[in-house]
């Protein structure tokens, strides 16, 4: 089975190239980038955008940038680079004054197009700064707009490895949820990820880290041979993979679940791109365990995408991430009782409708003069909207749900 051919690989890296032990899932997730695609076909539309992006958020001291290190060694292929005090120009590019000129040089990603970098230290870069890669992550095409405007491609597979932004352990955060929206900011950019691992320093035993003995075994996924095979995935063609009519099915009712169980509110899962998302993870790990029969042509099949959406499913679903217990808060929440605010609002005024309907920040005392009430009534009202879940509460003040909005333009 994909189980265990993946753990019989693993197996070996661990024991005989990186030494940290119990960590597939982080051995996994760089193979899913390394292994990726420049593009493909899916559903009879091309995907430009083939190769994966991919976030590991963990404590401190667990593994991921040895790993990173120990695993670019190995392959013969990748960079590592620090985001710690690296600029946007850094990255991307910027001008360079030398003498009286003005010279243009690009930065770290649009150098290493069609090829990996994993970003180290990412909690070192501000918000803003990612959120200003957001074009060139999507398209994979570097711009500088100055007096000239310069492009360049930047297909750049990337791993974007980082702690917590805050200083406090992963389990110490009410959800990996939060981990995540705190470290890389807006919606957008955290759309761009294939997906996102989160590992808690508890997960393995310290029984297994401080071992005195350890298993010999066969060193059979050698040096050599990792990189011939890292360099035939990278040189598949559009044309060489091979997605047919079982296996997009697969991805569709595969999205359909995913999507079902996980809420967009965190938009690792959302139902627009969630199935180029698996089609994308499903090609690189066909890539990574060589399914061919010609030598040429990648086949990507049902077991491999079904191993793509439970893996997801897994690591999404752990208790350091809780992003399915995340995902059923918030989908609760967005479940607003419509017949009892229809009741609530029947013997009410037009003018108390139009004021909910016009504000965009509602306080206490809005409502009170709306009702010309006494404040117990305008709490009141205000506790009988947050119990139906029409609005919700930011701060010192309340904002309407999507759901209320509509309501309110019908009535």
């Amino acid at each position: 089975t994909i189980s265990d051919k993946l753990n019989e690989i693993y197996q070996d890296l661990s024991h005989n190239v990186t030494f940290i032990y119990d960590r597939f899932d982080l051995l996994f997730a760089f193979d899913l980038a390394f292994h990726s695609v420049l593009s493909f076909d899916f559903q009879g539309k091309r995907i430009h955008k083939g190769w994966v992006e991919a976030l590991v958020v963990s404590d401190t001291r667990c593994g991921k940038s040895e790993t990173a290190e120990k695993l670019i060694n190995h392959y013969k292929l990748g960079e590592l680079c620090s985001a710690e005090n690296t600029s946007f120009a850094g990255l991307i590019g910027g001008m360079q004054q030398v003498g009286s000129r003005w010279h243009l040089s690009w930065g770290k990603i649009p150098i290493n197009d069609r090829r990996l970098i994993v970003i180290d230290e990412v909690s070192g870069l501000k918000t803003d700064t990612i959120g200003l890669m957001s074009g060139v992550r999507a398209s994979g095409v570097a711009e500088i707009i100055k007096i000239n405007t310069e492009k360049t491609h930047a297909r750049t597979r990337l791993v974007w490895l980082s702690n917590p932004r805050t200083a406090i352990s992963i389990n110490s955060h009410n959800s990996g949820v939060e981990v995540v929206q705190r470290l890389i900011g807006k919606p957008e950019d955290i759309a761009r990820f294939d997906f996102a691992l989160i590992m808690a320093q508890e997960e393995v035993s310290s029984e297994i880290i401080n071992a005195y003995q350890r298993d010999l075994i066969e060193h059979k996924y050698k040096s050599n041979l990792c990189h011939k095979l890292l360099l035939w995935a990278w040189s598949r063609k559009p044309e060489q993979i091979q997605i047919d009519k079982d296996a997009t099915l697969t991805i569709l009712n595969m999205t359909k679940a995913l999507c079902a169980k996980y809420s967009a509110d965190l938009p690792l899962v959302t139902v627009s791109e969630m199935k180029i998302k698996i089609a994308r993870l499903a090609t690189a790990l066909a890539a990574r365990l060589f399914s061919t029969q010609d030598g040429e042509i990648v086949i990507v099949n049902k077991d491999h995408i079904k191993y793509i959406a439970d893996w997801l499913d897994r690591i999404y679903s752990k208790p350091c991430f809780s992003y399915n217990i995340w995902s059923m808060r918030s989908k609760e929440k967005a479940t607003m009782n419509e017949e009892a605010i229809k009741m609530l609002f029947f013997n009410r005024s037009a003018q108390l409708k139009e004021c909910l309907l016009e504000i965009g920040q509602i306080h206490m005392s809005d409502i009170e003069e709306v009702i010309q009430g006494e404040r117990k009534d305008a709490k009141e009202l205000l506790s009988q909207l947050l119990a139906y879940r029409a609005i919700t509460k930011k701060h010192g003040f309340y904002v309407k749900t999507p759901a209320f909005i509509k309501l309110l333009r019908e009535i």
